[in-house]
């Protein structure tokens, strides 16, 4: 059952910047908010009048609408990055297959390490945990299809701590419920130097997830494959 906060619609076109898109609600033309660090056809393909779902905003922002996910197949993939984290908060860490966090009920969100800010810190263990969503229709999830060099500048001071006896864990969530896996390019420069955290022991972990009564939730744990 779709919520009041939220509403179908139809997509029409991206916009001049990477923040906007038009799409079709109620046979209106709207122009909608993209939460998104790129534009969305370097990820996935975008046709004419493919189903997308969409948030109301508050009447105090410009635009009135927030474009929140893709359909595709019986489900839809989210285009926010930023909702990792909040998955990470709210159910990641419920799950058993991290039992070193078991007992560790208080962490930092964006903590800082001198000039590295992580996505989370458990001071008690040292342990870094860093997030990086994957949008993908596919079935293979590959991740850094686009170079960013903040992802190598946090890699570099993951390893560094790890030489510091650190301990460091490294999530891939694929925002595709379909996903099956997720594959490290060895001939890409950031999926090596995730190897190379990995051979100083950084822990990979992967999943997918799935909207649920306009809710991202963990579809399940996927092998990572390199």
């Amino acid at each position: 059952m779709m919520s009041e906060n939220f509403l179908e619609g139809k997509f029409l076109s991206e916009g001049t910047t990477r923040f906007l898109c038009d799409v079709l609600v109620n046979d209106n033309r709207e122009q909608c908010y993209v939460p998104c660090s790129c534009k969305l056809s370097k990820l996935i393909a975008l046709p004419r009048d493919k189903k997308v779902l969409l948030k109301k905003n508050s009447s105090l922002l410009q635009n009135s609408l927030t474009l929140i996910a893709i359909k595709h197949k019986r489900n839809y993939i989210a285009i926010n990055a930023s909702a990792a984290n909040t998955l990470f908060k709210n159910q990641i860490l419920k799950r058993k297959a991290f039992n070193f966090l078991r007992g560790q009920k208080i962490y930092h969100s964006e903590y800082s390490l001198d000039s590295y800010k992580c996505d989370f810190f458990f001071e008690k263990t040292n342990t870094i945990v860093e997030l990086k969503s994957i949008i993908t229709t596919k079935e293979i999830a590959i991740p850094f299809l686009i170079n960013s060099k903040r992802a190598l500048r946090q890699l570099g001071a993951i390893e560094k701590y790890l030489d510091e006896n650190y301990t460091a864990i490294y999530i891939f969530i694929s925002f595709n419920p379909y996903t099956k896996y997720i594959e490290l390019d060895n001939k890409n420069q950031l999926c090596n130097k995730v190897l190379d955290c990995v051979q100083k022991g950084m822990k990979l972990y992967g999943f997918s997830c799935q909207f649920k009564n306009n809710e991202l939730i963990i579809k399940k744990q996927i092998p990572i494959k390199f």
